[in-house]
């Protein structure tokens, strides 16, 4: 009797365990039934995000084209996509298409600092749409006056206004998931990885946040540098007033703050937040 009952309890204890692991699986998995699709505008990172996803999923990440592509019919086998182009078709807000079966990230920064970045691509000649014999007899103030009055960089801040308006959208910041090669702080950027993970549906312990974030910084033929605060070696007092007379309101709409650093922003609220748990 005695060895039945324990042969039963062994099968149950078994079985028992078996739906454990299960259940952590689907738990640690629980985004997996939707795809993945990261946006950022153009110079803000993209390609920072883009390795933080493999890195944390462990699966290639489908680099989309820019302007021509049609995301309905584009992304119906790509498990996981990117793009460096906001536009409205994108625009959860308008798309039903990608609220419900997306995943979504938007990568921003800076304007300040995705205009000096635009800036030094242009300078080196990089831009097939500001060709360097066309502006490269111009200052770098005078291109960064061009650019900041230009459309193309404000309709891609306008538009990820829009994205982080959507409460499905985790928005991310520039500032927060360089770490300290590129300026930030590597405590900030190791906590930014576990949230981007988590919004994926992805488990990882703290040391493998740590590991992922001493990898992201440089390394691909896009970077310009990848450090913030690089506008205030650029900008004097005329740039500064023409940026705030076309982009303040947008700037402050993406989180950011004349009156305060970004990353100081950051630090100060997640000291509050630890304060009130030990409350």
């Amino acid at each position: 009797m005695n060895l039945v009952l324990g042969f039963w309890s062994m099968r149950l204890l078994l079985i028992f365990v078996l739906l454990c692991f299960l259940s952590l699986g689907y738990s640690a998995q629980g985004h997996q039934s939707k795809k993945i699709i990261a946006l950022s505008i153009p110079k803000a990172g993209t390609t920072l995000l883009r390795k933080t996803i493999v890195l944390i999923t462990e699966k290639p990440v489908t680099s989309l084209g820019g302007k021509r592509f049609d995301p309905h019919n584009h992304l119906k086998n790509k498990l996981i996509a990117e793009s460096h182009h906001l536009q409205n078709k994108f625009n959860p807000v308008l798309g039903k298409h990608l609220r419900n079966k997306y995943i979504k990230i938007v990568l921003v920064r800076d304007p300040r600092d995705i205009l000096v970045s635009w800036n030094r691509w242009i300078s080196k000649g990089k831009d097939p749409h500001k060709k360097k014999e066309v502006w490269g007899h111009y200052s770098r103030k005078k291109r960064l006056s061009l650019l900041i009055n230009s459309n193309f960089v404000l309709t891609e801040v306008k538009n990820a206004v829009n994205w982080a308006k959507d409460p499905s959208v985790l928005v991310v910041h520039f500032e927060e998931l360089v770490g300290p090669k590129g300026g930030g702080n590597f405590t900030v950027q190791v906590l930014t990885v576990e949230k981007i993970a988590k919004h994926l549906g992805y488990r990882i312990s703290r040391q493998r946040a740590m590991n992922i974030s001493k990898k992201l910084f440089g390394g691909t033929s896009t970077f310009t540098g990848g450090e913030i605060h690089k506008w205030k070696h650029c900008f004097d007092k005329d740039l500064l007033e023409e940026f705030d007379a076309v982009y303040g309101k947008y700037f402050k709409l993406l989180g950011y703050d004349y009156e305060m650093d970004y990353l100081e922003k950051v630090k100060l609220e997640k000291s509050k937040v630890t304060r009130e748990k030990r409350m």
